[in-house]
């Protein structure tokens, strides 16, 4: 398993709702990775991440903290994904780090464009994702809060861990 690092913003009130689901369903949240959308993925090397800490921390000192909902079930091809609004305090967010460090564009530059998305079930059957579907939409929209981001990196068997916390401004 390669090492890899990633800037997330954890949804800790979606756990309630999607953690069972995911673990079913989504082999990160079995890696230790929690109901969350991606701000950066690839970012730099474990080994290196640490010396992006201070700029993150003042980055993300500057991001004022944000209400935002989870508001439907959403799908990529084998996907079920949970759509956040307003999803373009995230596409911002983003955009800023990808600003701040080029030489990591969002998902390794594979997409065009940023969708924020909160992953329940991935690599599934359409069955699954119309189960996930079902179990979720009657209990949306979650109402959420972002308050901070996280540097996660994984180890050389995939477990991921949160390395630093940046905490939003108040």
């Amino acid at each position: 398993m390669p090492l890899e690092s990633g800037i997330i913003l954890p949804v800790p009130e979606a756990e309630v709702v999607v953690g069972p689901l995911r673990q079913l369903h989504d082999a990160q949240a079995r890696y230790g990775v929690p109901a969350h959308i991606t701000l950066l993925y690839p970012f730099a090397h474990p080994s290196k991440a640490e010396d992006a800490a201070g700029a993150l921390d003042q980055l993300f000192g500057t991001i004022r903290a944000f209400d935002f909902s989870l508001v439907e079930v959403r799908r990529f091809p084998m996907t079920a994904y949970l759509h956040p609004e307003p999803s373009a305090a995230f596409v911002g967010l983003t955009e800023t780090l990808a600003r701040r460090w080029p030489e990591f564009p969002p998902y390794g530059g594979a997409f065009s464009t940023v969708i924020p998305h909160l992953t329940v079930a991935e690599r599934a059957t359409s069955e699954v994702v119309d189960a996930v579907e079902a179990a979720i939409a009657r209990r949306l929209p979650l109402r959420c809060r972002a308050t901070e981001a996280w540097l996660m990196c994984s180890d050389k068997q995939g477990v991921w861990s949160r390395r630093n916390v940046f905490r939003f401004r108040t």
